[in-house]
């Protein structure tokens, strides 16, 4: 540039890079997809990371989020159940999926939800799923929040202190008998207390006729 121009426009090779850069995008889509397949990639090889785990104050939302990733990682894997004195094989899809349904509890966030539809469709037909076909959503919020999930876990690394006390921390994987239940539960658990608290606000409202405060009564009780 400054043998033609005489001066570069440019403050160094770096700001050159980053202001050209989009001229060399034949194709935004394929880049899209491109870059979130780096993303995973790059997580899935640094180390194992400490799983980040909901507990009983998790919010509805952490919890629903809970679930797509067990169905988006694990959705087709089986598991061994202690039932008692019983071993029962389960698999991941079959007990989030039969469990939600069963109890008409439909997820409140919209982008989850239409993940889980889909998913269950996707399952019903028969079809293979993939991580990648949600990766590579066409709906963008689909695609943002897939990844988001997928690589959240990323941010909890293991102590080096565990490993040189050589202290095992089990896999995400390896949790699943306990993990996936616990997850149902405790989201089960919590749309329950949503329902309650939404009765109990009903009935505190004074304008409300009696026979349907009569209603939210019997509603309540039954919870």
């Amino acid at each position: 540039f400054e043998l033609i121009a005489g001066k570069s426009p440019y403050k160094s090779p770096t700001d050159m890079g980053v202001n050209m850069v989009g001229n060399c995008i034949l194709d935004d889509k394929i880049c899209c997809e491109a870059a979130n397949q780096e993303i995973i990639r790059r997580r899935t090889e640094n180390q194992p990371a400490a799983i980040a785990q909901v507990e009983a104050g998790s919010s509805i939302e952490e919890l629903e989020n809970e679930l797509i990733k067990y169905l988006l990682k694990y959705g087709e894997h089986d598991f061994e159940y202690v039932e008692g004195k019983e071993v029962v094989e389960l698999n991941v899809a079959e007990v989030i999926i039969n469990d939600l349904d069963q109890n008409g509890i439909v997820m409140k966030n919209a982008v989850l939800h239409k993940i889980y539809e889909e998913y269950k469709t996707l399952r019903q037909s028969g079809e293979g799923i993939g991580m990648n076909h949600f990766i590579n959503h066409p709906d963008p919020e689909v695609s943002n929040v897939v990844v988001n999930l997928l690589t959240y876990d990323d941010n909890y690394m293991v102590s080096k202190l565990w490993k040189k006390f050589d202290i095992v921390v089990e896999s995400e994987q390896e949790r699943l008998p306990v993990a996936v239940p616990r997850a149902v539960i405790l989201y089960k658990s919590k749309v329950i207390d949503d329902i309650i608290a939404g009765l109990r606000a009903k009935l505190a409202d004074q304008s409300l006729p009696e026979e349907e405060q009569a209603t939210h009564c019997v509603f309540l009780i039954l919870f």
